[in-house]
């Protein structure tokens, strides 16, 4: 577009409306982020985007872009994209669902990398649901404020391993650190304590089924954590912690279960509970690296892995 300027975006910006998700540039004083604004000659808002930075994964950039749908195809992405891969010394990420072809072909422009993919994540309490987990339950118990700290190491220590083949995350210590208010008795983003369960293994916490808040139409997010990983017990114990966390539900509550296909053991669990129906906000999600010059290259997911289901994936791998 003739006359388009791309600059750092700022509180007057942010202030005007034109996009819920825009936010002024920040990069001292913690919780950085590179935030852009594409505006026309007159001083319009076009478009924006952030590049955040991420404490759980220095590795990599959190990227954030949104463009009016009226000038989406007049390279306003690409020209904020390109702005924001100036401003990084490491990849980007994008969350891409099979639906928004709009990001996709954004991401094959500028070389994006597939590092992960997702399946269906919701899963309806239903009387399917409840069979699954009849046939599941195992010695879970109630997590009381004494077993949070022994919940918070195994969430880091979990976390680490489960992305160590594809996303390493930050040192142990960071980790601990990140997840310490969720953890934290009252806190509001904590689990939901009446509702969560563990399990011990010789006296030690060894798994948890941990119920995050949300809402019952639109889902409430499960974190199933076990250790060793992909241990000798861990899929008997995610499968358990499930279960009970199944039990707590009413029927027709919407439950958020994360897995990762590279993660083969995690992948095989989840493919065998019963998913929602597959629609536009719950099918398959594609983790894309955008590379930056100056960094590794990202590795691409294995293309052998990719199921008929997601395709669309192949273009990004």
């Amino acid at each position: 577009m003739d006359g388009l300027t791309v600059r750092l975006a700022g509180s007057a910006d942010a202030e005007s409306g034109d996009f819920g998700e825009l936010l002024p540039d920040r990069w001292r004083g913690g919780g950085n982020r590179r935030s852009l604004v594409a505006v026309d000659p007159s001083g319009r808002v076009l478009g924006h985007c952030r590049g955040i930075d991420n404490a759980a994964h220095p590795g990599s950039r959190v990227l954030v872009l949104e463009v009016g749908p009226e000038v989406r195809r007049m390279g306003i992405d690409d020209a904020l994209l390109r702005a924001q891969i100036e401003l990084s010394a490491v990849p980007l990420t994008m969350k891409i669902h099979a639906n928004q072809t709009d990001d996709m072909a954004l991401a094959r422009r500028f070389g994006g990398v597939a590092i992960q993919l997702t399946p269906p994540w919701r899963r309806v309490v239903d009387d399917e649901l409840r069979a699954w987990a009849d046939a599941h339950r195992g010695d879970t118990e109630p997590i009381h404020d004494a077993d949070r700290e022994a919940i918070r190491e195994l969430e880091a220590d979990h976390y680490r391993a489960q992305h160590a083949r594809w996303s390493p995350a930050a040192a142990r210590e960071v980790m601990l650190d990140y997840f310490v208010e969720d953890h934290r008795p009252g806190s509001p983003s904590a689990y939901h304590p009446d509702r969560s369960v563990l399990v011990r293994r010789d006296a030690e916490v060894a798994a948890a089924g941990l119920l995050w808040p949300g809402s019952p139409e639109e889902g409430r997010e499960v974190t199933l954590l076990a250790w060793p990983y992909e241990g000798p017990h861990f899929r008997r114990d995610k499968e358990a912690c499930l279960a009970a966390v199944i039990d707590a539900c009413v029927d027709g509550e919407v439950l958020l279960v994360d897995a990762h296909l590279t993660e083969t053991e995690e992948y095989r669990m989840m493919a065998e509970v019963p998913v929602a129906p597959i629609d536009a906000t719950n099918d398959w999600m594609a983790l894309v690296h955008i590379p930056v010059p100056g960094a590794p290259r990202p590795v691409p997911l294995d293309p052998a892995l990719i199921p008929p289901e997601a395709a669309w994936v192949r273009d990004l791998s």
